[in-house]
This record gives C-alpha cells, structure tokens and sequence, in this order.
C-alpha cells in the first residue's frame, strides 16, 4: 500500500491577515464623549471671544484646543463614536424619520408611462450635513438626497 499524504489544514483567514499599521486606540464611549463636548464648548468659547475682541483669551482658548488634540483627535472620537459597534451614526434615524412622508411621494409619481418607465421622476431633497464625517451614511444611501 502506498504511503498516504498528510493533508495539511488550511490557516485560519485571520491568520493571513497582514496587521494593521494605522491602529487607534479605543476609548470608552464615556472617554469619547468628554472629548467631543470638551472640543464643542472651546469652540463656542473661542467664537465669543474671538467675536469680543478678547485677543488674550483667543488664544489660551486656542492653545488648550491644540493640547488637547485639536481637530485630528476630535474627527477620531467623532468616528468611533459613529462606529456600528457604537450604534451607528444618527443619519439612520433621519431615514426612518423621512421614510413615511417620501414613501407616499415616490409611489404617487411612479407612473407607467412610455417616457418614465416607472421611474420616480421627483426631485432628490437637498441635505447639508454638518460635520458628517462619513460620505457612506443611511442618507447617501437612500437616494432621496442631492
């Protein structure tokens, strides 16, 4: 009798995988929220002191921005806290919010007609998303926006 190969078991997907380079590290969701509000309230501070003519509280305002990680560091909160391990971002909300008043619009325009083919002929809403971090969203998804 022949000798018989040993059949090697394949490796594991996450095995393959090269590791990551641009790991960040995860903060709490409390962590995460202190960080957004601390960057929110010295913007607001900022603008009425700026807005006052207070040069000298401008930019100890400024400085406690740039130590505290600035914009890099309040985008990065912003995605992990949007992350779908974290529920997601509110655009999903907005859709189904939206979805009982643009349902009855897009059914009321799709007629059979030759030129339409039953497409919805209705104008695409327009939206300004204000500090959307994520181009992919349930809004980008739905169709319903310009």
């Amino acid at each position: 009798m022949p000798p018989t190969k040993k059949r090697k078991k394949p490796n594991l997907l996450s095995h393959t995988r090269p590791p990551s380079f641009n790991k960040t590290p995860s903060l709490s969701s409390q962590a995460t929220r202190s960080l957004i509000r601390k960057h929110h309230t010295l913007q607001k501070k900022l603008h009425i002191a700026r807005y006052g003519g207070d040069s000298v509280n401008a930019e100890k305002l400024e400085q406690e921005l740039v130590s505290s990680g600035g914009l890099q560091t309040y985008q990065q909160a912003s995605l992990q806290g949007q992350s779908a391990f974290r529920g997601g971002d509110s655009s999903k909300v907005l859709v189904e919010w939206l979805r009982p008043a643009i349902s009855p619009l897009s059914h009321n325009n799709n007629s059979s007609s030759s030129s339409n083919c039953g497409v919805a002929q209705r104008k695409k809403l327009k939206m300004l998303e204000v500090g959307a971090l994520r181009t992919d969203n349930a809004c980008a998804r739905s169709g319903w926006f310009d």
